[in-house]
């Protein structure tokens, strides 16, 4: 069996944390395009040897294979990736073998370019469930535990996103260092880039220009809170506990299990609620 890692950061480390708790014992080649690569080896995951992990140039340049994205669908760049990933497939000669993309979407349409069958992981639901059937989730598994976060503990905010509609808002921010300051809770605000002021630097602001620069943050960190992006599935990776906060509707398909488990999930409108109930 292959499976193509072909789309956004965030997807990866679902993927990695559905492999890490896989009980299937079926040998897989995980195929990854080279923009999934200093994730990877920022994460550095320890998995069975039955998952073989290869590394390929697909000339992805916008963060996934611009097939499956609106904005770069029509761009030349995307008939070269789409190229290139068919050059690829001919050569691994497979007749019978099932090859697999992550998610359902334009599956088809990318089959009738391929010339080729792919399946696909997830369609519907809950990602991490639906992964985590496909790898047959060990039996015993259970979710890391929730504990009471304390003052000395170390919180990390990342407000950022890929996407505008899911960064936590300047309004919801400032209410949320408020209350946390009042709480006497020791937290940062992490940023991906440079500050832009320095007084931000001294204060309650750092920044990180890498995943692993990211990674070292959140393993050294006691509880993350963030925008529904790739930190809080690197969170849920590393087995820290964390929040996921939304813009006024919660994603219950892309909750991790910590998450949807213990209820660690509110809006922009409901986070001061949260925050004094769950660190007072």
């Amino acid at each position: 069996m292959h499976i193509l890692a072909l789309r956004s950061y965030g997807d990866y480390v679902i993927l990695l944390n559905s492999i890490k708790h896989a009980g299937l014992k079926e040998n897989i080649t995980i195929v990854v395009s080279n923009h999934l690569k200093p994730l990877h080896e920022a994460l550095n995951p320890n998995f069975s040897k039955n998952f073989e992990f290869i590394f390929k140039d697909f000339g992805i340049k916008n963060g996934l294979l611009g097939f499956f994205t609106n904005r770069y669908f029509f761009r030349f760049n995307t008939l070269f990736e789409v190229l290139k990933l068919s050059f690829f497939i001919k050569s691994l000669r497979i007749n019978e073998e099932k090859i697999f993309l992550e998610h359902s979407a334009r599956k088809i349409l990318l089959n009738l370019f391929l010339g080729k069958k792919l399946h696909h992981l997830y369609k519907k639901g809950n990602v991490y469930e639906v992964l985590g059937r496909f790898f047959g989730l060990e039996s015993n598994h259970k979710t890391f535990q929730l504990s009471k976060c304390h003052s000395k503990n170390k919180v990390l905010i990342f407000p950022d996103s890929r996407k505008k509609h899911k960064v936590i808002n300047e309004a919801t921010m400032e209410q949320l260092s408020s209350d946390l300051t009042r709480l006497k809770v020791d937290f940062k605000i992490a940023k991906f880039g440079t500050l832009k002021n320095e007084n931000s630097q001294s204060t309650s602001q750092i920044a990180y220009s890498d995943f692993k620069a990211l990674v070292l943050l959140i393993r050294d960190c006691d509880f993350v809170i963030s925008s529904d992006s790739v930190p809080v599935h690197i969170a849920e990776f590393l087995e820290k506990q964390h929040m996921v906060i939304y813009n006024d509707k919660v994603n219950y398909n892309w909750l991790t299990p910590f998450a949807k488990i213990h209820h660690m999930y509110t809006t922009f409108k409901e986070t001061p609620i949260f925050i004094n109930k769950y660190f007072n």
